[in-house]
């Protein structure tokens, strides 16, 4: 693919990075300065459905779209070059096992060991969002007003009112939740990727590809990574450095050592990203 390169030395001298040279190596150990913040959801499978059922698989754009054939003369037809894609293509269902499956049952993952709230449906916290939140998500009234009692309640407080007050949602309240969450939360990531994206390319006039050109393991570890820390410029500054620069087997090498408490996850996404590497030759 055009403008992704798989080597870690082919960076130009003039690109603009918050990170040292020395952050963005295999030796930094600490990602992140906010692990806590960071969040596995709990592994249970109660009553819900896949994520497959609240999202669209299909891949976000078709190739190799024929021309109308000439009618003069016998001329065959000619093939048009595939078209760069507009959308992003995620493999969900890998989201989905990294996250947990969605669940109708509210639960809280870490009382006493973290700041997550009442958690429902793809990892949704409720103990992260507000009204506010709600809102710009366009959920519908009936669903705002059965998860608004349980908004910005963290830790303790949060599992002692839902014993109380136990959530459960219908499947498709599920699905809009995660629908409306999801959606949101891959246009904040493709949205900060390109952004920085653009900005490298001006300085060096480089050639890097947007977030919908990258293959789809690319986009699907990054947007793994971003669903569980938010911004990923802000939250792991190395990592984001890495994957905008196209430094992917510096990336890969820092899954396998992040520093965080959720070894098992970063390795996965690491062996993906691995597998993206290879599609590149």
């Amino acid at each position: 693919m055009t403008g992704i390169d798989r080597s870690s030395s082919s960076r130009s001298s003039t690109r603009e990075s918050s990170v040292s040279r020395s952050e963005s190596t295999r030796s930094v150990r600490n990602e992140t300065t906010r692990r806590e913040d960071a969040r596995e959801p709990e592994k249970r499978q109660p009553k819900g459905y896949s994520m497959r059922d609240g999202f669209d698989a299909r891949p976000a754009h078709q190739t190799n779209q024929r021309q109308p054939a000439a009618e003069a003369g016998g001329v065959r037809a000619e093939r048009e070059a595939p078209a760069a894609a507009t959308e992003p293509d995620v493999d969900w269902d890998f989201i989905a096992e990294r996250e947990g499956r969605s669940v109708q049952d509210g639960y809280v993952p870490d009382p006493t060991g973290s700041k997550s709230g009442v958690t429902v449906a793809t990892g949704v916290d409720l103990g992260a969002r507000d009204m506010g939140d709600l809102d710009r998500l366009g959920l519908s009234d009936a669903l705002k007003t059965k998860l608004e009692p349980y908004l910005g309640l963290q830790g303790q407080e949060a599992a002692d009112f839902l014993e109380n007050n136990p959530l459960n949602l219908t499947a498709d309240e599920v699905k809009e939740l995660d629908r409306a969450v999801k959606g949101e939360a891959l246009d904040n990531i493709v949205n900060e990727y390109n952004t920085e994206v653009e900005r490298l390319n001006a300085a060096d006039g480089g050639s890097r590809p947007k977030f919908a050109e990258l293959p789809r393991e690319m986009q699907t570890v990054i947007a793994s990574v971003g669903f569980q820390y938010g911004s990923l410029k802000s939250e792991t500054p190395n990592f984001f450095a890495q994957v905008t620069e196209q430094r992917w087997e510096d990336a890969k090498a820092n899954l396998e050592d992040f520093g965080d408490r959720y070894s098992t996850r970063r390795g996965i996404e690491a062996e993906l990203l691995g597998q993206g590497i290879a599609n590149l030759s």
